[in-house]
């Protein structure tokens, strides 16, 4: 294999591609701002909802990507898996933002 022409490994891709929807999320909560649900019952209502959705894009996901076709996986991986990604990691950051909005100070 020539220099310069390595190819990542899935679980190396995978992982990066994780932490990086966790910034976005982060950089999203941000945006929100006041926005965000603030209240035990909404948090939990988007928590589970956004296990519901992560449920769906485990079905989805493998089905959509192929190894021959890189368009359509990457499609897939932008437009099923980061949104799912996204919404866990988002639904995360409120639950612990109100954790922590709960405990005395």
């Amino acid at each position: 294999m020539p220099i310069g022409k390595r190819q990542m490994s899935v679980g190396t891709f995978l992982m990066i591609f994780s932490v990086c929807a966790g910034v976005l999320a982060l950089w999203v909560d941000t945006r929100l701002g006041e926005r965000s649900p603030q209240s035990i019952q909404k948090v939990v209502l988007h928590g589970g909802c956004s296990l519901l959705a992560m449920q769906v894009v485990i079905k989805l996901a493998p089905a959509a990507m192929s190894p021959g076709a890189k368009a359509q996986s990457m499609l897939a991986l932008f437009f099923v898996l980061l949104p799912g990604l996204l919404y866990v990691f988002l639904a995360s950051i409120w639950f612990l933002k109100l954790v922590r909005s709960a405990m005395p100070h």
